[in-house]
């Protein structure tokens, strides 16, 4: 779609074809069109949107607590090796 912004010409792709409906390239048309009538650059927000993913996928509180749970199961199981080795050792030494 091409636009104007503060006297700037700009073009922003709205997706590619067999990937994104007709439909929905008319709805982020429309989307494109209200945040212009609003008064903020349409390029930008997307770009800030965008830069916002990844930051919130890792920071998200599912993820830290999906690592935080995998950790602790990696801890106790070492743990747990570590006992039973000691065990051995200690049956061991009493056999001596």
């Amino acid at each position: 779609m091409n636009y104007r912004f503060e006297g700037k010409a700009t073009t922003m792709a709205m997706g590619v074809f067999p990937l994104i409906t007709l439909a929905v390239a008319r709805e982020k048309r429309e989307a494109t069109r209200k945040l212009l009538a609003a008064g903020s650059d349409p390029t930008a927000t997307r770009k800030e949107a965008e830069a916002r993913e990844p930051f919130e996928a890792t920071t998200g509180f599912r993820t830290v607590a999906e690592e935080w749970l995998a950790k602790r199961e990696r801890e106790t199981v070492e743990k747990r090796l570590w006992q039973g080795v000691s065990l051995r050792n200690r049956h061991r030494a009493g056999r001596a």
